[in-house]
């Protein structure tokens, strides 16, 4: 088998507390979400970058990225404790 034959697939989801806000919106866009605190793996990294391209793809201008880190602990607390979406 070469790597030709292999098919490979990545999704990504946007992920909220469950007493986020916007959970509680019976429909929601990806603008809804743009002025809310974000959280994401730094710049560079394909989290990151495909954030970037979602959101131009969809007419708008990406979100400001509150707190940019590597640590999975620190974007979980970040979401579940403090509000932010990742």
């Amino acid at each position: 088998m070469s790597i030709k034959d292999c098919g490979w697939s990545d999704v990504s989801e946007v992920v909220a507390a469950l007493d986020h806000p916007l959970r509680a919106q019976s429909s929601l866009t990806l603008a809804d979400t743009r002025d809310a605190q974000w959280c994401m793996p730094p710049r560079g990294t394909a989290p990151f970058e495909e954030l970037q391209r979602l959101f131009r793809s969809q007419g708008l201008e990406p979100p400001q990225i509150g707190v940019e880190t590597r640590s999975i602990t620190v974007l979980k607390s970040l979401v579940t404790r403090a509000g932010f979406l990742c």
